[in-house]
């Protein structure tokens, strides 16, 4: 369960980032670019970074509380890329987050909430 999911992360990682690529540096693909969408395939890159990273962090628990992360991270990184993209180009105000600024906070704080799940998961197993 645990290299599978990281195999896959590590996969999806390196194809977004790929086609991240093809989609701003190259015409091979022959659409209209819009700054709106190459923004959110930058989103769906970190986030698939992000949990390869924690993902292998994560390979000193047990399986059942592997699982459980999984879900939860899912859960938190559709809901952190539904709000950034919402929030694309942020309010104009003087406290403005754009969607850049909200995916970072989110990984941010996801990644400092994992950690604590992982070590505390971990000496409570010891």
């Amino acid at each position: 369960m645990k290299k599978k999911f990281l195999s896959l992360m590590f996969v999806l990682s390196l194809l977004t980032l790929g086609f991240l690529y093809l989609y701003t540096e190259t015409n091979f693909i022959q659409s209209s670019y819009d700054y709106y969408t190459s923004e959110l395939i930058a989103y769906i890159f970190w986030w698939f970074s992000a949990l390869f990273v924690l993902g292998l962090v994560g390979l000193l628990v047990r399986d059942y509380l592997y699982k459980i992360w999984i879900g939860a991270s899912i859960v938190v990184a559709s809901l952190s890329l539904i709000f950034a993209y919402i929030n694309r180009r942020g309010g104009g105000g003087i406290l403005s987050f754009d969607g850049e600024l909200i995916t970072f906070i989110m990984i941010g704080l996801h990644s400092f909430i994992s950690l604590v799940y992982f070590v505390v998961q971990y000496f409570k197993s010891r």
